[in-house]
């Protein structure tokens, strides 16, 4: 199959979709598949970078000043059997209000002659009790996006996650989910790293990411000092990666857990270490809420390498489902924790590492061959 992959950003590192596409595309390409990658709301323009595979990066003002006709007629140098959208509302608008962008993506799509999009977000202000505000703006999401659905016509959709699947079904679009990958490669035979100041024997559980701000840390890190305690083994929380707004609130909490649990900022590093963190790590936290767990990029990473995801926020439900548990993602590796605090010492049983990216692209095209 010949594949155009269609985003907002493509500059490496710089956005979490970009690189998706990115490490995507290089699976297709590994298993025999010709494909092109083309970014609309970039920050910089390059017509093409002569690289491999052929990319083509432009500004959202230039893909609006000729309404998207520059980035078609390459891909149709290209004639794509797909054109693969994966979207975000905020790549083509601060605020998520994409509808006066439909018209450029609407002929960029047209260029394959089957369409695909992937729904990396929908809009907010779906969760019951959600700001005015939010839910305002929110509609106005809703509104484009069952407009781009209209015009574009894709013969196949997917989603990472069953809240966004359910809501999609709202607007008569049968969406499937294709699972999340991590950016952690596995590693053979990997040595767990030695953590700073940590010992052989510590009890350690692992992070990895943005952490959000108001993380509620109670009653979960009481009971894993506790769970640590009744083991003869010291409590280590260990933070990998960027922690983004978690950069104030990391500090707060190795102050107020001094003397029960030691809590370590391991900062940025290459995939090859986190993989030797992830290693020595037991288990994990994630601090996104249960029902859209399945759309973090973190997450998968850290199953990917099978350590069982304590997830601590059951999140504020949809008004489209009666309990987060409606929503419970499809990996049982995601550990319920503030559904039964008692099942923190599951969280111990390691899962066999598996296949992230080779997995997801390999389903990814058995969905579009079915449509051949």
């Amino acid at each position: 199959m010949k594949i155009a992959f269609v985003t907002g950003c493509l500059e490496p590192g710089r956005d979490g979709v970009g690189d998706y596409v990115r490490t995507l595309a290089a699976e297709c390409t590994a298993r025999g598949h010709a494909v092109r990658l083309l970014s609309l709301a970039d920050t910089v323009d390059l017509s093409a970078d002569g690289g491999t595979p052929p990319t083509r990066r432009q500004t959202l003002a230039a893909t609006c000043d000729d309404d998207g006709r520059g980035a078609r007629a390459w891909l149709d140098e290209f004639r794509p059997d797909w054109t693969s959208l994966h979207f975000v509302p905020y790549a083509f608008h601060p605020r998520g209000l994409f509808a006066g962008r439909l018209p450029p993506l609407r002929r960029v799509l047209a260029a394959g002659a089957r369409r695909h999009v992937f729904f990396h977000e929908i809009w907010i202000g779906f969760a019951r009790g959600a700001p005015w505000k939010e839910r305002a703006f929110g509609f106005l999401q809703r509104r484009a996006l069952a407009r781009l659905l209209h015009t574009t016509a894709p013969t196949a959709v997917h989603t990472s996650n069953g809240c966004y699947r359910r809501a999609l079904a709202g607007l008569g679009c049968a969406a499937s989910e294709l699972p999340m990958f991590g950016s952690v490669p596995l590693r053979p035979g990997v040595v767990p790293a030695a953590l700073p100041g940590v010992g052989a024997d510590a009890l350690v559980c692992g992070m990895f990411g943005a952490v959000h701000p108001n993380w509620e840390h109670e009653p979960f890190l009481s009971d894993f000092a506790q769970l640590a305690a009744a083991r003869g083994r010291r409590a280590v929380l260990a933070a990998a990666g960027s922690l983004r707004q978690g950069e104030v609130l990391f500090p707060q909490l190795a102050a107020h857990w001094r003397g029960r649990i030691d809590c370590l900022a391991l900062g940025l590093h290459p995939p090859a270490q986190l993989a030797e963190f992830f290693a020595r790590f037991d288990f994990a936290v994630t601090t996104s809420p249960f029902h859209l767990v399945g759309k973090s990029s973190s997450a998968a990473a850290l199953r990917e390498h099978g350590l069982r995801v304590v997830v601590t926020n059951s999140g504020q439900p949809p008004r489209f489902a009666a309990t987060p548990e409606d929503l419970a993602p499809a990996d049982a590796g995601f550990l319920p924790y503030f559904r039964a605090r008692e099942s923190l010492p599951q969280a111990l049983e390691r899962t066999p590492p598996r296949p992230g990216a080779s997995r997801t692209a390999e389903m990814f095209l058995a969905a579009l061959a079915a449509h051949d």
